[in-house]
């Protein structure tokens, strides 16, 4: 997990140089503690909202790694990731306070999504709808960008493993998504073949670039 967590990372922190309130926990939730050491921490939540109110799944991460030179020619850095390796990472004319980056700063990155999944009402019709924000930093501060993207959609039901606890949920454009649903989420038993659920999911990530 944590591997993929860093090529999260250096993926998001490429694109992100390029041009480019959660429901209160009403019940004991399902939690993986967050895990820390070496520039990383990660963490995921499900937690049952009560009946009508869904369940929400939560994942977060925060990554940091370390600028270890600059070269103002090429217009690349090289940084250390969590692990201690080492990677180069040009950057393009559309990067916006390059002048800003030295040696020695801390880049930190922090991933959030979170799903939230409820019963649709009877007669609920299939929607597909998409909103995205992108703030970025002003002249003459040290690169950081925010971006936020939220989907909504009416999914189906297509499968259901009884035994493992697992429900497929069917997208309007076709795609299957596979979630494990914990002990302590009630009505699973309940669930059948052909129901229809909304899904709101929301993905943020935010990267900065920190002097130390």
């Amino acid at each position: 997990m944590k591997n993929l967590f860093i090529s999260v990372f250096l993926v998001l922190f490429v694109l992100a140089c390029a041009p480019k309130e959660a429901p209160k926990d009403t019940s004991a939730p399902a939690a993986e503690p967050a895990a820390e050491g070496k520039g990383i921490e990660y963490a995921s939540q499900t937690t049952y909202l009560g009946p009508g109110k869904g369940v929400l799944i939560e994942q977060g991460a925060k990554i940091t790694a370390t600028v270890v030179s600059v070269d103002r020619e090429d217009r690349s850095i090289t940084i250390k990731d969590p692990d201690g390796n080492i990677h180069e990472v040009e950057l393009t004319d559309d990067v916006k306070n390059f002048a800003e980056i030295s040696p020695g700063d801390r880049i930190v990155t922090e991933i959030y999504t979170g799903l939230l999944m409820t019963l649709a009402k009877p007669g609920e019709e299939f929607t597909d709808k998409t909103a995205s924000q992108v703030a970025v930093s002003e002249p003459g501060q040290k690169p950081q960008i925010v971006n936020v993207e939220m989907v909504e959609t009416l999914a189906q039901i297509s499968a259901i493993n009884r035994e493992t606890r697992e429900v497929t949920v069917t997208g309007p454009r076709g795609k299957a998504v596979t979630l494990a649903v914990p002990e302590n989420i009630e009505g699973f038993d309940t669930l059948k073949v052909g129901d229809k659920v909304n899904a709101r999911y929301i993905e943020a990530f935010a990267i900065a670039v920190e002097e130390i």
